[in-house]
């Protein structure tokens, strides 16, 4: 009579034919890589605190380029022109390394043209308010414009948005 196989030997005898292709390898590399970036992400910048800058900074020595790369663009599509974030430019910087001055400081002229425009878009739309307002004969000291609820501020903000948004993604792709 045959033999009986148990499943531990048929699953290893199935197994020791499987074998994994130079593709998957690189993908399963490349996911290790963004979670080790995600994982010091979340640790050191959004749970973290000020004083978790220098434990960051220890743990960047250890780790391959790669994973930099990675952190770096998680940090740029954090970055948020309407607040932008001292600790996210601080953390940029100490990764970025030698090209810290460069990217991060495109960030700032960015975040500051941003408000520039904003500001300006802000006043335009208040100038607009001003003159349909004095057009129906209501004016004085008690009326109070507000920009934010006009018809046109919400594609104002989002022309802007997407102005900036498209910016910062073309610095991105240079970083890359």
């Amino acid at each position: 009579m045959g033999e009986i196989k148990s499943t531990l030997d048929l699953v290893n005898e199935k197994m020791g034919k499987l074998t994994i292709s130079p593709e998957e390898r690189e993908r399963y590399r490349r996911e290790k890589v963004k979670d080790a970036a995600r994982i010091l992400f979340n640790r050191y910048v959004i749970e973290g605190s000020q004083k978790n800058l220098q434990a960051l900074k220890q743990a960047l020595e250890g780790v391959e380029n790669g994973v930099k790369q990675v952190l770096v663009n998680e940090i740029v599509s954090h970055f948020s022109f309407e607040d932008p974030s001292p600790v996210l430019l601080e953390v940029l910087e100490m990764v970025l390394g030698d090209r810290r001055h460069e990217i991060a400081g495109a960030l700032r002229r960015l975040s500051e043209s941003y408000q520039r425009e904003k500001t300006k878009g802000v006043q335009e739309i208040a100038d607009q308010l001003r003159a349909e307002l004095a057009r129906r004969a209501i004016t004085g000291s008690a009326v109070k414009l507000n920009p934010n609820a006009s018809p046109g501020w919400a594609d104002f903000i989002g022309q802007l948005k997407k102005k900036y948004e498209d910016k910062k993604k073309r610095l991105l792709d240079s970083v890359s």
